[in-house]
């Protein structure tokens, strides 16, 4: 579950606009005596500059997941980056590196 909340932030991150001091998402109050499913939360994805990626990067504390297509991925790609598509996160989420900052880019 914690997966999909984090994959539905980065395929939002990548293609909102960035935006600044959202409200938080309002849910209403359950009905009394009600039995209700869990709700998934909205999950925040920090955005680090350019400048910052690379030098986490090339301190090896962080890890670049391309989350697009594997043919565009082949195509054009950061150097060193490992590629996941979107579709695959949850199947292949025990591969990511533990002790790690994750960047995650799709474009």
């Amino acid at each position: 579950m914690l997966i999909t909340a984090v994959s539905a932030a980065i395929v939002a991150g990548c293609t909102a606009e960035p935006s600044t001091n959202q409200a938080p998402v309002a849910t209403s109050a359950p009905t009394p005596g009600a039995v209700s499913a869990p709700v998934a939360r909205p999950v925040e994805a920090s955005r680090i500059s350019l400048v910052e990626a690379k030098k986490e990067y090339d301190a090896g504390t962080a890890v670049m997941i391309d989350v697009r297509p594997a043919d565009v991925f082949n195509a054009e790609r950061v150097k060193g980056a490992l590629n996941m598509p979107y579709e695959t996160l949850d199947a292949n989420i025990s591969k990511l590196p533990k002790g790690k900052k994750l960047i995650v880019y799709c474009s």
